[in-house]
C-alpha cells in the first residue's frame, strides 16, 4: 500500500467512525431530551366574578397591572345593599325585642299558672309565642348576615399575588353574580406544556 491509499484509508475510517458516534450521541441526546413544535406556556389563574349584581362604581386596577392578594380590584356601588343591611338591622331589632317581651310574658304566666290564675292552655300559648319569637329572631339575624355580607362583596379583592388579564371592565358596566369578567395570573405559577 502506498503512502497515499493509507492516508486515505485512515481518512476514511476517521470519517466513518466520526459519523458512527454522531449517530450515537444523536440517538442518546434525543431519548432523554424532549423535542415538540406544539408547546405553549400556562399558568394558574383566578377567575374574577362577583357574588352580587349591581354596577361597578369604581376600578381600582388595569389590564395587565401586578396586584397583591386581597387587594381591591373595583367595587359595586353599595348604596341598595347598605340600606337593606340597615332596614334588616332594624328588623332584627324589632325581633329582639319581642323575643324579650315574649319571654317575660311567659315567666308572669308562668308565676300565674302556679298559683292557678292561669289556665294552662294560656301557658302553652306563652310558650308557643316564645317559640314563634326566638325563630322570628334567628331568622332575622340570618338575613342581618346576609345583607353584611352583601355589603362586603361590592368590594372585589384579588385571590392571589398576579398580573390582572383580558380586563375591560368599567365604571358604570352592569355586573351579574358568578358572571366571568376577567382573570388574575398568579405570580410564579409559570409551566410548560407540550404534545
Amino acid at each position: 500500500m502506498t503512502k497515499k491509499l493509507l492516508v486515505k484509508l485512515i481518512a476514511l475510517v476517521v470519517i466513518l467512525l466520526a459519523i458512527t458516534v454522531s449517530v450515537v450521541l444523536y440517538f442518546n441526546y434525543t431519548a432523554i431530551h424532549q423535542n415538540t413544535d406544539n408547546a405553549y406556556i400556562d399558568a394558574k389563574h383566578y377567575v374574577i366574578a362577583t357574588q352580587i349584581n349591581g354596577k361597578v362604581q369604581q376600578m381600582d386596577v388595569k389590564n395587565h397591572q401586578h396586584v397583591k392578594k386581597n387587594q381591591v380590584l373595583f367595587t359595586i356601588n353599595s348604596d341598595a345593599y347598605t340600606l337593606n343591611e340597615r332596614a334588616t338591622n332594624e328588623v332584627l331589632q324589632q325581633r329582639q325585642a319581642q323575643l324579650k317581651l315574649a319571654k317575660k310574658t311567659l315567666k308572669r304566666d308562668e308565676t300565674l299558672f302556679k298559683k292557678g290564675s292561669l289556665s294552662e292552655n294560656d301557658l302553652d300559648t306563652a310558650k308557643t309565642n316564645v317559640d314563634v319569637a326566638t325563630a322570628a329572631n334567628n331568622a332575622a339575624a340570618a338575613q342581618l348576615k346576609l345583607a353584611q355580607l352583601n355589603v362586603k362583596h361590592c368590594t372585589v379583592r384579588a385571590p392571589a399575588n398576579g398580573i390582572i388579564n383580558q380586563l375591560s371592565l368599567e365604571p358604570g358596566d352592569p355586573v351579574t353574580a358568578q358572571q366571568p369578567l376577567f382573570s388574575v395570573i398568579q405570580n410564579n405559577s409559570f409551566w410548560i406544556k407540550a404534545n
